[in-house]
């Protein structure tokens, strides 16, 4: 679903005429774009609910996020961190934003692997980075080879920006929900997060490394985290 069908064109453009302003910030701006984008929810259309506000800013904060240089896309990730830390609006509620409400379902809809997912890891889409990785080096490859290294790509940005969580991840215990969710026909059960697994990337990138230059970037990630196993 577009966002246009979500929220007001007006709404759309608010949300990327404040986001232009962090691209080259002022020592206050990103706390001035979060409130202002805080601002924006009780202002829309009539009849829109919070949930369909969420899923349409998060559209439209993804598609700006695709439009600009990486090296300005960081600024977009501590806005989101900015937006989590808002005081609430009434006295007695607590902030909308604290677990980023809709962010998942519009990257599901929106998912085509670009660089700034990856950036917003650490601010609550867990399995994200497992996903990418899984499609990249266990799922059946698609015959395609653009989706092929695109996923490769994707795959690479995760060990770029949260090489640390996905570690930290492959060393817990999984539940059996994490079980049903994170299998592929490699890994099954407790090896969903497993170094079994870890390794099992860590592999396949090493195997790139004369074909690419950002898998040998991608292992050296890897190196750092995991003292060069």
């Amino acid at each position: 679903m577009d966002s246009q069908d979500l929220i007001s064109v007006n709404d759309q453009n608010a949300i990327c005429y404040i986001l232009n302003g962090c691209i080259q910030p002022a020592p206050d701006s990103i706390q001035r774009a979060a409130f202002a984008l805080d601002n924006l929810r009780p202002r829309t259309a009539r009849g829109v609910t919070d949930e369909t506000f969420a899923r349409g800013f998060w559209q439209t904060f993804l598609k700006y996020a695709r439009q600009i240089h990486c090296n300005n896309q960081d600024y977009l990730a501590t806005v989101v961190k900015q937006l989590t830390a808002l005081p609430p609006q009434n006295q007695g509620t607590g902030n909308f934003w604290t677990h980023l409400p809709g962010l998942r379902k519009a990257i599901e809809d929106m998912w085509d692997g670009k660089t700034y997912i990856p950036r917003t890891k650490s601010f609550g889409i867990p399995g994200m980075g497992l996903k990418a990785m899984r499609r990249a080096f266990e799922d059946n490859q698609s015959e395609n080879a653009r989706v092929r290294e695109c996923r490769m790509q994707a795959a690479a940005q995760w060990i770029f920006y949260s090489a640390p969580n996905l570690y930290e991840l492959m060393e817990c215990n999984p539940s059996e929900h994490d079980q049903r969710k994170h299998h592929s026909t490699q890994f099954l059960g407790t090896d969903v997060f497993s170094l079994r697994r870890w390794m099992f990337w860590k592999r396949a990138l090493i195997d790139l490394c004369t074909q690419v230059d950002y898998a040998a970037r991608a292992v050296e990630f890897m190196d750092a985290v995991d003292g060069g196993q």
